[in-house]
């Protein structure tokens, strides 16, 4: 894995912080229906609320934000937020782009993510919430190897419907012990 000037890259796939001129880029992504439909809310967000939220984040030591690349072209977001040093943890976020991408692209995108989380900010437990239906994030977890924490039932409440959340975790010693072979898979198959 190569780092420079803030980049991780692997062979054809990087990860990149995002800057505010990928605004209109990230609110497009966000505000996709397939996009919507796994987050907490699913009403769509405004340029002005987008653009604070963006700036924010941004400015926040407590985030790092991402555009995910293949062949240079950008085709996922990925952040990890919350960042508690004290704490050695941090809570990840990620979805694809509005366009089709090849099996196992959100797994390349997660490991280079991890990689940040462990090596660079030198973090002990990564962890996330799933809502219970979105059983494709809950495949890509467990493939990554996180382990369920527990359940939030009745957490979230949309005009869809109410929904569990799925807390999963992984720690820095899993990550170390399975991210060759994983690396192995995911690039190099």
């Amino acid at each position: 894995m190569q780092t420079d000037n803030s980049v991780v890259r692997r062979g054809d796939f990087a990860l990149r912080p995002v800057q505010f001129a990928d605004a209109p880029l990230l609110l497009c992504w966000r505000n996709a229906p397939r996009v919507r439909q796994t987050m907490y809310s699913t009403r769509l967000i405004g340029e002005a609320e987008h653009h604070a939220w963006l700036k924010r984040e941004l400015d926040s030591s407590q985030s790092r934000h991402f555009l995910f690349s293949c062949a240079e072209q950008a085709v996922g977001y990925a952040c990890l937020t919350d960042i508690r040093n004290e704490h050695r943890r941090c809570t990840w976020g990620f979805n694809l782009g509005d366009s089709v991408q090849p099996r196992g692209t959100g797994s390349r995108m997660l490991f280079l993510l991890a990689e940040v989380a462990f090596d660079q900010l030198q973090l002990d437990k990564l962890w996330a919430e799933v809502l219970d239906f979105n059983v494709a994030s809950l495949r890509v977890h467990a493939r990554l190897g996180f382990q369920e924490e527990g359940q939030l039932l009745r957490h979230v409440h949309r005009p869809d419907g109410v929904f569990d959340v799925v807390r999963l975790a992984l720690f820095a010693g899993q990550w170390q012990a399975m991210r060759s072979a994983l690396r192995e898979k995911l690039f190099y198959d």
